[in-house]
């Protein structure tokens, strides 16, 4: 995914609703004071793919700060669309412009120290991407001299992470089909910090999940996007090769709070039958990570293979909800000539699989003029 720059071209001009340092620092260590106005101009790169209802470039509102090199605030204001700053720096001191944007609401600090540990947070995973289908984004510019600058740039990160699921059913044997009743995204943050490294340190800060319901062959083909918040849990499980290894048990504090995506649908072929669930946990790898980190893209591929693992019962498969079908009816015994008139015989069936879920037979004769049955 790509950053979003902000330009930043001095002019002079006027802005409201803004807060600004009003106090002279020693003149000696940082020289004198200067006026300077900026004019925010937003410089958007082009978009990449997204789902259809996001706009992940879109710029809807930005609460700018400018710290100076002390961590003091000295500028911050909020406005909707392109914004102009005016204020007064030091010649010889450092500053330091912070962009929150799209939190579509007045977002203010004191320090630096407090906005980079702020928490924006929501209430549910819909408002993570907004009704004009922006979403949030934050980005920084450290220790630059504004006295005398044409300009700078800030560039913007997404405080997202774009997950794109897609299956490949290509693999499956000529009798084994798989329809997905719904794929969601669990575990999903509620909060997450636009100036530092952000995850889930409690159950209470996730949402139970976003849900597609009824996907068809082709948009899983094509893939589905989800969005989410940034959740590093790190490296978890240092030196694990093996995916199905890759979950946490219900006990385990871990299972409330990373991030996973679970997909449940119907199982058939010729042997089993049932509702199916498939998951696995997000991270930088399959087999060991759990992060997922804002402004990038994770495309995951489930490619279904054979009998679609249906035999694994794991938490990665849960089987549960599947039976064995009848694959077969032995009969003893197989053949029998009749020599007498009315004369009869008593037969048994086995049905196969012995683990087979409806074992009901019902017996019949083809013609009741040669023989009839008794149940």
């Amino acid at each position: 995914m790509r950053n979003i720059t902000i330009l930043f071209s001095l002019l002079v001009c006027m802005f409201s609703c803004s807060v600004q340092e009003t106090g002279d620092r020693d003149v000696l260590l940082y020289g004198k004071r200067d006026s300077v106005s900026f004019s925010v101009n937003y410089a958007l790169l082009p978009e990449s793919t997204k789902a259809a209802d996001v706009n992940e470039t879109l710029v809807e509102d930005v609460n700018l700060y400018l710290f100076n090199e002390l961590g003091d605030l000295v500028y911050y204001s909020y406005s909707e669309g392109s914004s102009s700053v005016e204020t007064s720096v030091y010649e010889n001191m450092d500053y330091s412009l912070y962009a929150l944007v799209n939190a579509h609401a007045r977002i203010y600090v004191r320090s630096v120290d407090e906005l980079q540990t702020l928490r924006y947070s929501i209430t549910d995973y819909p408002e993570m991407v907004s009704a004009d289908g922006s979403v949030l984004m934050s980005g920084s510019l450290e220790a630059v001299r504004l006295s005398g600058r044409a300009d700078v740039t800030v560039n913007l990160t997404r405080c997202v992470a774009k997950i794109v699921l897609k299956c490949d059913f290509s693999g499956l044997n000529p009798d084994v089909g798989i329809v997905a009743d719904e794929v969601s995204l669990k575990n999903l943050p509620l909060s997450v910090k636009p100036f530092a490294q952000s995850k889930v340190d409690d159950r209470d800060d996730t949402s139970s999940s976003t849900i597609v319901e009824n996907p068809s062959v082709e948009t899983l083909q094509q893939g589905i996007v989800f969005y989410q918040y940034e959740n590093m849990q790190g490296l978890l499980q240092e030196g694990n090769l093996d995916q199905t290894k890759k979950w946490w048990p219900e006990e385990n504090p871990y299972s409330e709070i990373c991030s996973y995506v679970e997909m449940k649908g119907h199982y058939s072929s010729s042997r089993k039958d049932g509702a199916i669930t498939y998951r696995f946990y997000l991270g930088k790898d399959m087999v060991a990570d759990y992060s997922v980190e804002r402004n990038r893209q994770y495309t995951v591929v489930l490619c279904f293979n054979g009998d679609g693992a249906v035999e694994e019962n794991t938490w990665r498969v849960d089987n549960s909800e599947i039976v064995d079908l009848v694959t077969s009816v032995e009969l003893l015994p197989e053949s029998h000539k009749f020599t007498e008139i009315g004369a009869t015989l008593q037969l048994s069936a086995t049905v196969q699989p012995l683990t087979a879920a409806n074992k009901t037979l019902q017996w019949s004769t083809s013609d009741e003029k040669v023989a009839t049955v008794d149940q």
